[in-house]
């Protein structure tokens, strides 16, 4: 029989419904309750998914059993009763598991909250750690010390927790610390090679069994060893701040302008005081310039790279430069340069100098050697024409002097009979100054010819060089002339020494005024020179004239008392200087002289008897 549901029917389905939906609605609220409390958030998540689902699932299964319920005309009431009530039972169980799950979740929340506390606690307690390091301003005893405290602080039993840290070899102990049977150890390690480690000791007594077999919980053992890691960075950090402080000082003190460099672009990465004071920027303004803003050799991409290409091939360079101030002044520099790699990271360090005053001297040197070139061609063409004319003297003046003395002594000779004695006097003195003049004249050329060229020297053993003078001069036998000692060999031309003797030796034999002359030759080491003595006693040299005698053609005594052209000791002068040595006289009038000079010491065995300086002719 069919039939449709209308009257109380109707009624009792609307009624399913709203029960259906009231239960939906009640579970949404609940849901949203729980939400607003932020610590139940986490843990209500998955009950929230779980209720609305069951709540939307038993209000699609009402509704669609209302939905359906135009299609149930052949389907009887009791039938349709039943389809409904197994529908409610089978939701209500639903419900009931999710509600059970709900009293566990609620049941477990004490636990979950802790252990978020304590995690937060130790998230905290790091945070605080890094905040301590300070790297300019790092104390390692006093973040060792700190760090002691608060990890106390942060363990879930602070009151009986104590913590040392001892690193390098230098404990760090929190208050009231004690050394207990329950603890546990993290080790400190650093690239430097130090080491530490972390104690945390639990006071206990006996009745605390639960504590002892869990003392710490697994976070704690995490925090620990973090904690560990962190110091041990900590301390590398001290460590590198120490020597880049101790560095900075060092770099800021100098003179020099010190860059550090990223190779990439030439970006400047750090500067020194000296840098910024002498370009004129701040510490911030040059670091946000480049190396080739400063120093326009290295500007632009292109320059740079190759530049930087041919700086890692080797290593380092030594570059000249122009460098740029703020204020657009120029001045030069000398940068070396230095490829440094640290790790995987490169750098580039320039160390500047300011070479405007080495620059200017270089301008100043090459004009004034500029100015010795044109100088040595005029002296070299001076020296050409006293040359040229000196041969001119030696050979065309010469020849005139020789006749007119031949004639001299032709007519002397010839008209001996006829001159009276003053003509025969006169015809002696024309005679006399002819040979004057020719003897000045050799004197003259060889003056020329000493001293402008070195020739290429031998080893002269100056014993047989002093002893060929001595003959060479041939002094009268009231004069004794000797060589005390052994004389050197050095590495001359040999005539030029037995100019340098006979010259001295014949001065002395000259101006002798004592009816016993001794003249005594010596020498001694000096040094790395040889030192000469020439000495006398005669009739000495006042002080006026010491440095007077070694010019060209002057005289102690005058020229027409004694024939002398004033020419030997320039000539010694000229040649002892030739070979880098020097020439000076000590005397004292009436008791004497004593003519010294030096020459360069070759490799020779030393003299067996060195010279006594100042020692008196006997």
């Amino acid at each position: 029989m069919v039939f449709m549901i209308r009257g109380p029917s109707i009624r009792i389905v609307r009624l399913l419904e709203t029960i259906a939906w009231s239960m939906v609605l009640l579970c949404a609220a609940l849901t949203m309750v729980l939400a607003v409390h932020r610590q139940y958030a986490e843990t209500t998540m998955g009950l929230m998914a779980a209720t609305i689902g069951g709540a939307v699932l038993l209000g699609f299964s009402v509704s669609r059993l209302l939905s359906l319920r135009r299609g149930w005309a052949g389907v009887g009431l009791d039938e349709y009763r039943r389809l409904v009530e197994e529908n409610v039972r089978r939701r209500t169980t639903e419900l009931s598991l999710v509600n059970e799950d709900l009293q566990d979740e609620l049941a477990r929340y004490p636990t979950v909250r802790k252990q978020l506390e304590q995690r937060l606690a130790h998230l905290a307690f790091l945070y605080r750690l890094s905040k301590s390091v300070e790297p300019d301003h790092l104390n390692l005893p006093t973040v060792f010390a700190q760090t002691a405290e608060m990890l106390r602080e942060v363990y879930r039993n602070p009151d009986r927790t104590c913590v040392r840290i001892t690193f390098d070899g230098i404990p760090y102990e929190s208050s009231g610390f004690t050394r207990t049977e329950t603890g546990q150890y993290a080790a400190i390690a650093t690239a430097q090679g130090k080491s530490g480690a972390i104690e945390v000791f639990l006071r206990t007594n006996d009745t605390d069994t639960v504590a002892v077999k869990d003392a710490f919980s697994t976070e704690e053992r995490e925090l620990l060893d973090t904690v560990a890691e962190r110091l041990g960075r900590i301390a590398e950090l001290s460590e590198v701040s120490r020597r880049l402080t101790s560095f900075r000082g060092l770099i800021d003190g100098s003179y020099d302008h010190a860059f550090v460099i990223d190779p990439t672009w030439g970006r400047l990465m750090d500067v020194n005081r000296t840098a910024c004071e002498r370009l004129g920027y701040s510490r911030e303004e040059l670091l946000e310039r480049t190396i080739g803003q400063i120093d326009g050799a290295l500007l632009g991409d292109v320059a740079w790279s190759r530049w930087r290409d041919e700086l890692r091939r080797t290593g380092n360079r030594v570059a000249e430069g122009v460098h740029t101030c703020k204020s657009g002044l120029t001045f030069s520099v000398e940068t070396s340069f230095r490829w440094v790699s640290e790790g995987s990271q490169d750098y580039i360090i320039a160390m500047s100098r300011d070479i405007t005053e080495r620059k200017h001297a270089e301008r100043k040197q090459a004009e004034l050697i500029e100015q010795l070139r044109r100088t040595n061609e005029k002296v070299e063409s001076i020296n050409r024409e006293l040359k040229d004319f000196a041969h001119v003297v030696s050979h065309d003046l010469k020849a005139p002097l020789v006749g007119i003395k031949s004639m001299a002594d032709w007519l002397g000779k010839d008209y001996a009979d006829r001159l009276d004695a003053e003509g025969a006097d006169q015809l002696r003195q024309l005679s006399e100054m002819a040979r004057r003049m020719e003897r000045l004249i050799a004197g003259i050329l060889e003056y020329s010819r000493a001293g402008h060229v070195k020739e290429p020297g031998v080893e002269v053993d100056l014993n047989e060089a002093a002893a060929d003078a001595i003959d060479m001069v041939a002094a009268p036998s009231h004069i004794d002339i000797a060589v005390e000692g052994r004389l050197p060999v050095v590495e001359c031309v040999e005539t030029r020494m037995h100019q340098v003797f006979q010259n001295l030796i014949s001065n002395a034999v000259k101006y002798m005024d004592k009816p016993h002359g001794v003249i005594r030759i010596r020498c001694g080491q000096d040094g790395d020179f040889w030192r000469f003595c020439v000495e006398d006693n005669g009739p000495g040299i006042a002080v006026k004239d010491r440095e007077r005698i070694f010019r060209i053609f002057q005289t102690v005594a005058p020229k027409d008392s004694l024939e002398s052209t004033g020419i030997g000791l320039a000539v010694v002068k000229r040649i002892v200087e030739l070979y880098g040595g020097r020439i000076w006289v000590e005397s004292e009038v009436g008791a004497g002289s004593r003519f010294y000079f030096t020459l360069p010491r070759t490799s020779g065995p030393a003299l067996e008897t060195p010279m006594a300086v100042g020692a008196a002719c006997e």
